[in-house]
């Protein structure tokens, strides 16, 4: 956990600039398409890096634990509502 952690502190400041220096907060005018393909290869480029550092880092182990706790909160929640609406439904009432 501490090395994940000293990792992304070295890291995010590392995108942070990346992003500022590599990428413009207006997009230019490029009148030729080399130029728009070359600018586009960078924006996808500087996309990609947290996608794989998310592979990299986070295993496949790690959500399916968290897929395996949504559902079971999913049916918790699910056999509540079932149960509310039979204690409340108006069959019950005019028994």
């Amino acid at each position: 956990m501490a090395l994940t952690i000293v990792a992304a502190g070295i890291i995010f400041p590392l995108l942070a600039w990346g992003g500022y220096a590599l990428l413009p907060f207006d997009s230019p005018v490029l009148q030729s398409a080399p130029l728009r393909v070359v600018y586009t290869l960078r924006c996808s480029f500087f996309a990609t890096i947290p996608i794989m550092l998310g592979k990299t880092f986070v295993s496949h182990e790690f959500i399916m634990h968290i897929g395996i706790f949504i559902y079971i909160i999913h049916n918790i929640i699910k056999n509540n509502s079932v149960s509310f609406e039979q204690q409340n439904s108006p069959q019950e009432k005019s028994r």
